[in-house]
C-alpha cells in the first residue's frame, strides 16, 4: 500500500491545483453595487471599454453616463459630466488613447434613445454634444485620433439603415446619402469606407470626397464595427479579419475566423488577439493562425446577441463582458 501513497498524493495535488485554476477562472459580476447606487435607466449597464495602456475599465450606465474604475471594477466613479441616453451597439464607445500630439485621451460615444452623439477631447473631463439630429443613432464613426475631425458618420437602423453625415465635426448632419447602409470606418475628413446595399448583400464602398462619390473596394460583408489599434484599423468581416495600409483602398487578409461578431481586441503584442464569435470568446496568440476553443460566457451573457460587448485589459490579462440588461462580468486570468 505504501507504494501507492506517492501516486495518490500527486493525483490529489493535481486535483487541488486544477480546482484552484477553475475557481480563479470563474466570471465574477462587478456591477451590482454600481447599479444599486446609481439606479440607471432602461437597459442598466449598456457598454464597456478598457484603456489599452492603463487597463482602466469604463462602463456606460443608461441615462447616467460613463463610469471609470482603476481597480478592475471594485470601485467606480463617474467619468465627467452626466450623459443622457444609452449605448447599444458594441463598439459605439470610441476610446482613442492619448497621442504625443495631444497628450489626452479622446472619447466619442453614440447614445440612442435620449441623446445625441457626445465627444470629449480632454479624456472625459468634459463632454460636448453634437447636433440633435444625431439623436437615436446606433453607432458613430470618425477619425478617432483627430480631436478636430470634421467627417462624422452615424447610422439609424430604425429608419431603414439611414446613414447620417456631418462635415463640420457634428455641428450639423444630413441624410442625403440615403438608406441601406451598414458599418463604416472613417480615416480622415475626406476618406471613409462604408458597407452599402441590401441586407445580406452589402459590400464595402470607399469615398475620398466625404461621400460625394463612392467606389466599391472589396467583396465582403460584416455587421461588426472596425477596431483601431495603435493607429491601425482591423475589421472583422464574414470569415476573416482584414486590415488596410492605404486608408481602405485595398484590404489585406490577416487571418480566418469563423462566425465572428465583434473584435478583434489586442493583447500587449500585436499577434495576441481576442474576438467574440457566436460560440463564445476565442483567442489567438499567433495572429489568427490558430484559435482557442471558445471561452464560455457567464449566465446571462449570450455570445450570439448583437448587444454583447467584449473588452480586454492587456496589462493585467483581465476580460470583461457585458450585455444590455445584464450585469458586467470580469474574468481575471493572470499572467
Amino acid at each position: 500500500m505504501a507504494t501507492h501513497r506517492p501516486l495518490r498524493t500527486i493525483l490529489l495535488a493535481i486535483a487541488i491545483l486544477s480546482a484552484e485554476r477553475t475557481v480563479a477562472a470563474e466570471w465574477r459580476e462587478i456591477s451590482a453595487d454600481l447599479n444599486a447606487k446609481e439606479k440607471p435607466g432602461y437597459g442598466g449597464l449598456t457598454g464597456v471599454a478598457t484603456h489599452p495602456t492603463t487597463g482602466d475599465v469604463y462602463a456606460f450606465l443608461s441615462e447616467k453616463g460613463l463610469y471609470r474604475s482603476t481597480d478592475r471594477g471594485a470601485t467606480w466613479k463617474r467619468h465627467g459630466d452626466a450623459i443622457k441616453g444609452r449605448t447599444e451597439w458594441p463598439g459605439s464607445i470610441v476610446l482613442a488613447p492619448a497621442l504625443k500630439s495631444s497628450g489626452v485621451d479622446r472619447f466619442v460615444i453614440a447614445t440612442v434613445y435620449g441623446g445625441p452623439i457626445v465627444a470629449s477631447n480632454d479624456g472625459g473631463a468634459t463632454w460636448s454634444a453634437m447636433h440633435r439630429d444625431s439623436n437615436h443613432v446606433d453607432w458613430v464613426a470618425t477619425a478617432p485620433y483627430d480631436p478636430n475631425a470634421k467627417l462624422v458618420l452615424a447610422l439609424k437602423h430604425e429608419s431603414g439603415d439611414v446613414l447620417l453625415r456631418s462635415t463640420d465635426g457634428g455641428k450639423s448632419f444630413d441624410d442625403d446619402l440615403g438608406k441601406d447602409f451598414g458599418p463604416a470606418c472613417v480615416f480622415d475628413d475626406k476618406t471613409a469606407v462604408v458597407l452599402r446595399g441590401s441586407q445580406g448583400k452589402r459590400k464595402p464602398h470607399r469615398t475620398a470626397d466625404a461621400g460625394k462619390t463612392f467606389t466599391e473596394c472589396g467583396d465582403w460583408n460584416t455587421r461588426a464595427l472596425p477596431q483601431w489599434h495603435n493607429g491601425k484599423v482591423y475589421w472583422l468581416v464574414d470569415g476573416a479579419i482584414l486590415t488596410t495600409a492605404d486608408r481602405g483602398a485595398t484590404w489585406k487578409h490577416v487571418c480566418a475566423i469563423k462566425d465572428g461578431r465583434f473584435g478583434p481586441v489586442f493583447g500587449q503584442e500585436e499577434k495576441h488577439m481576442l474576438a467574440l464569435t457566436s460560440r463564445g470568446l476565442v483567442e489567438s496568440r499567433d495572429v489568427g493562425s490558430t484559435w482557442s476553443e471558445p471561452i464560455v460566457f457567464p449566465k446571462g451573457i449570450q455570445a450570439n446577441s448583437p448587444l454583447t460587448w467584449l473588452a480586454y485589459d492587456a496589462k493585467d490579462d483581465v476580460l470583461y463582458v457585458a450585455q444590455m440588461g445584464a450585469p458586467l462580468f470580469r474574468l481575471e486570468r493572470g499572467k
